[in-house]
């Protein structure tokens, strides 16, 4: 009875590290994904950005894991291939946006984005844009749009360190 008891206490201490370490990771994956939005507001000041930026702070009070599972589901897992292990630029440079929002929401069971599609048509549209300039060697928004790539890099290893 002594063994079980000791294997039950190391299984609930594995159980609380883990919820810990994972609790961590959402944290800098919260306040990461904060600094992306401010370094797009930097460069496309727009009051979409801005609202999203107010509803990311208010959900990172009340459910964080939100943010994560909706990063998690519309970019890591889509596209994953294409942002790490290296930043593949040609690829959101280059591709249609629109094209690439039939595609998502086929792959999502025709997940409907309703009222957000635009929004994210024109967001999509926006930092193709601001990449070009990067590759225009536009000196104000080139180290922030490095910053930016940076940071979409980090928030898919932490969903990686999440997932595990």
């Amino acid at each position: 009875m002594f063994k079980s008891s000791k294997s039950l206490a190391s299984k609930l201490t594995q159980t609380m590290v883990n919820q810990q370490k994972k609790q961590q990771i959402l944290k800098s994956f919260v306040d990461i994904y904060l600094v992306f939005l401010n370094n797009v507001l930097k460069v496309n000041n727009d009051v979409n950005i801005e609202t999203l930026i107010t509803m990311v702070e208010m959900l990172k009070k009340h459910n964080p894991k939100k943010i994560y599972e909706m990063w998690d589901m519309h970019i890591y897992k889509m596209y994953y291939d294409k942002i790490s292990p290296n930043f593949d630029v040609d690829f959101w440079l280059l591709t249609d946006i629109e094209s690439l929002m039939e595609i998502h929401c086929k792959q999502l069971n025709n997940y409907d984005v309703g009222q957000y599609r635009s929004v994210i048509i024109d967001m999509g549209k926006a930092n193709q844009k601001i990449l070009y300039d990067q590759y225009s060697n536009n000196k104000q928004h080139k180290p922030v749009v490095i910053d930016m790539m940076k940071n979409v890099v980090q928030l898919c290893k932490l969903c990686e360190l999440y997932n595990e």
